[in-house]
């Protein structure tokens, strides 16, 4: 059973962000490719090299299930699942990526501001979610 999802889409409620500087994440994933030099010029190709790692070390665990990624995104980040017997929990991974802290920062603000406006957000965001309108 997936919660949340309308249409049985795995949409996720929880942001899962790696954070790293960049210099040990290039060393890293550079020593991780049996010490063969990548070309990895820019934050958004470490980023999604990255990803890339991490998702295959997840899957390979046998405890995660790949759902989507997106890649071409202004954020790449990846959709798995996190199953435990009839229960299955979506979340999303990305790699130095401040938009769910931004996101969540957005909605402590909104809160102070008026309770019932934080709300409002999130009542929409699931609204939106649900019929999968975005990803918001």
């Amino acid at each position: 059973c997936l919660r949340g999802g309308t249409f049985a889409v795995a949409v996720p409620d929880v942001d899962v962000v790696v954070s790293c500087s960049p210099a040990i994440l290039a060393d890293r994933l550079c020593s991780a490719g049996g010490g063969r030099s990548r070309a990895l010029q820019g934050h958004r190709q470490l980023q999604k090299a990255a990803l890339r790692a991490i998702t295959d070390r997840l899957i390979a665990s046998g405890d995660f299930k790949f759902r989507r990624s997106a890649f071409s995104a202004e954020e790449p980040k990846v959709t798995l699942l996190a199953a435990d017997g009839d229960i299955a929990v979506p979340f999303d991974i990305a790699v130095n990526s401040p938009a769910p802290l931004h996101n969540g920062a957005l909605l402590t603000e909104c809160g102070r501001l008026d309770a019932r406006a934080r709300a409002l957000v999130l009542l929409t965001r699931r609204w939106a979610r649900d019929r999968g309108i975005c990803h918001a």
